[in-house]
């Protein structure tokens, strides 16, 4: 379990300042995966939303993200040997499937 202490203040996006936000509401999304808040900024009045993941959610998110990157990242270094190996006035046409 976390300590209070170690989690980030919620900034207000209107204002811009922190620990003045109150939680208005709360509900589950996505069949209890994802929590919905309303949120209001006591200094402001601002009113916004944010969408909250389980650590375990945001892992696997972040996860899927670096093995995408890696393949974008593998992709372009084969199109540049590709690239390299083809003849003068040539082009590669790269296709998005």
């Amino acid at each position: 379990m976390t300590s209070r202490k170690n989690k980030r203040q919620r900034r207000c996006p209107g204002c811009k300042e922190t620990g003045a936000i109150r939680v208005i509401d709360s509900r589950p999304l996505d069949d209890g995966r994802k929590i919905y808040r309303r949120l209001n900024c006591k200094t402001c009045g601002h009113n916004y939303g944010s969408v909250e993941l389980p650590i375990a959610e945001l892992e696997r998110l972040q996860m899927i993200e670096a093995q995408r990157a890696s393949l974008r990242r593998v992709a372009r270094i084969l199109a540049a040997e590709l690239e390299e190996l083809m003849p003068v006035g040539a082009t590669v046409v790269a296709s998005t499937g």
